[in-house]
């Protein structure tokens, strides 16, 4: 990509291109740098802002996460980016607000079993145990058929414990 980016430093997949080569050598903070670098090349391509996302997740800084998870418009990635959001909010104590972005997570994609989980989670913390054994129902569910063997053990564990209380 560096030579790429040497013959055509305009390029946006370039620095998208190195971005997730830095990702994938564990160096976040330099696909940030990248990232940001195609992000203001290319800002209609939103996969840009998703993974710019994702590096930002990685570094803790949930805050700048939720900005550029929000620039994320891709269809096929909304789901995923709401649900990440969801996951931001929740780190930052904003437990409505994560509330909020895992139920539009599951509107985009009724398939969001991690979403559902969170949610489970989420109202159980709240003292609403009620709905949080319906939260975890539905991610079993889903889970059981997506085949994701760890989120259904997970979530099995759950619905025992609440089912004990």
């Amino acid at each position: 990509y560096n030579m790429t980016l040497l013959l055509d430093p305009t390029n946006p997949y370039a620095y998208a291109g190195l971005g997730k080569t830095l990702e994938a050598l564990n160096q976040p903070q330099e696909a940030i740098v990248a990232y940001n670098q195609a992000v203001a090349l290319d800002p209609p391509d939103t996969g840009f802002s998703f993974r710019l996302g994702n590096s930002l997740m990685r570094l803790e800084r949930y805050e700048d996460a939720i900005r550029a998870y929000n620039q994320s418009f891709d269809q096929k990635r909304a789901p995923v980016a709401q649900y990440n959001i969801g996951l931001a909010l929740q780190v930052l104590g904003l437990i409505q607000e994560a509330l909020d972005a895992y139920h539009l997570s599951i509107k985009l994609d009724p398939e969001m079993a991690e979403s559902y989980y969170n949610i489970g989670i989420l109202l159980y913390g709240l003292g609403r145990a009620d709905e949080s054994l319906v939260a975890f129902r539905q991610c079993a569910r889903l889970a059981e058929n997506k085949n994701a063997s760890d989120l259904l053990e997970a979530t099995k564990k759950c619905i025992n414990e609440l089912q004990k209380s």
